[in-house]
């Protein structure tokens, strides 16, 4: 009977501090958000772009963005230059690791 409660014990344990673990990642995530490093700068180019995953720079000087977005509603949304947005494909469940290569008429090679 003890050792079974020991394993028992042991594996209430284990689950407790993979909880707190998790708790604790998603906290530090909130409280301490991704920054440049003191060498690198950055700018805000667009806002009200929710849930940006990647960004692909394209020779036009527009820019392909993916949004990870719930429920299959991502997209691969294509920003002008002049701020104009067009959604490419839309209904996307995890949109990432993107790499261009011809978006309409836009070749990202040179």
């Amino acid at each position: 009977m003890t050792r079974s409660f020991s394993v028992l014990r042991q594996l209430v344990l284990a689950g407790a501090v993979l909880v707190l673990a998790a708790l604790g990642f998603f906290a530090w995530q909130s409280f301490y958000p991704v920054q440049a490093s003191g060498d690198w700068s950055f700018q805000v180019v667009y806002r009200a772009v929710p849930k940006a995953a990647s960004l692909a720079p394209l020779p036009d000087g527009s820019l392909l963005i993916s949004q990870e977005l719930r429920g299959s509603k991502g997209s691969i949304v294509r920003i002008q230059p002049d701020g104009q947005r067009e959604t490419l494909v839309g209904g996307l469940s995890k949109p990432d690791g993107m790499t261009p290569r011809s978006v309409a008429g836009c070749s990202a090679r040179k």
